[in-house]
């Protein structure tokens, strides 16, 4: 499982290490796992009617402090365990351009099941 993730955040790192966002890649490509995954969690809870805290009574610093309390153990969870340095130097044994399509048609069907489950219940 190691490497299968070691070989998406490399693949995400060399997308993200071009043009605006070079100084920030490393920092995107986990963003932008943690939200795949955050996402699929959310699909799931949603379909299994789990509510940890209900929010929609809250003020926006509210929901922003909840959001980041959980994200941040997360995120520095994987900084730690997958290195900037160790992600730049692997070299999955992915083709790029199919990889990031596959991912992002990931990411689209991952949302569109979200909102049919927001949706059913």
């Amino acid at each position: 499982m190691e490497v299968f993730f070691k070989n998406i955040l490399a693949i995400l790192y060399q997308y993200y290490n071009q043009g605006a966002t070079k100084s920030i890649a490393y920092n995107c490509t986990l963003s932008g796992l943690l939200i795949v995954i955050y996402l699929n969690i959310m699909t799931i809870a949603v379909m299994l009617d789990f509510k940890l805290i209900y929010l929609e009574d809250k003020s926006r610093i509210y929901k922003y402090i909840v959001f980041f309390v959980i994200f941040a153990p997360v995120f520095l969870t994987l900084r730690k365990k997958y290195p900037e340095k160790e992600i730049e130097k692997h070299q999955p044994n992915l083709n790029y351009k199919l990889f990031i399509f596959l991912f992002f048609m990931y990411v689209i069907f991952s949302f569109i099941l979200f909102v049919i489950a927001v949706k059913n219940k």
